[in-house]
């Protein structure tokens, strides 16, 4: 990741196979926290199938819809939405454009979502 500025989010690490992360570089001029812990203490639930936020967000999807409509406003930047199925392992990639977005995609839930975005987002069953 590679920001200029103020950030806060969060992201995953070691979730594909044979992944490990054993080190982390942060080169900044400010002051700076950097917290690592499990999806279940760190991750947003949704119970509901339905999250929104603004920036980067890891959530936990409960429900069990099998697409969602995704949405992102009042973004310029990269915004990628990553979701892997918690039954199955299955998914990926679902969204990878510049600006605003709103589709409808497979998304199997319950389901565990990486959001990137520098705007305004929602995910909602559809």
């Amino acid at each position: 990741m590679n920001e200029i500025g103020a950030y806060t989010g969060k992201r995953w690490i070691n979730l594909e196979e044979d992944s490990l992360t054993t080190e982390f570089e942060v080169e900044t001029s400010g002051k700076w926290t950097l917290t690592i812990g499990s999806v279940g203490q760190m991750a947003t639930q949704a119970a509901s199938g339905k999250a929104s936020g603004r920036g980067d967000d890891v959530i936990v999807l409960g429900g069990d819809a099998e697409t969602a409509k995704i949405t992102h406003s009042k973004g310029q930047g990269n915004f990628a939405v990553h979701a892997y199925n918690l039954e199955t392992g299955e998914g990926g990639l679902l969204v990878n454009e510049i600006g605003g977005y709103s589709g409808t995609r497979p998304l199997e839930a319950p389901a565990l979502v990486q959001v990137t975005a520098d705007g305004n987002w929602s995910i909602n069953p559809a």
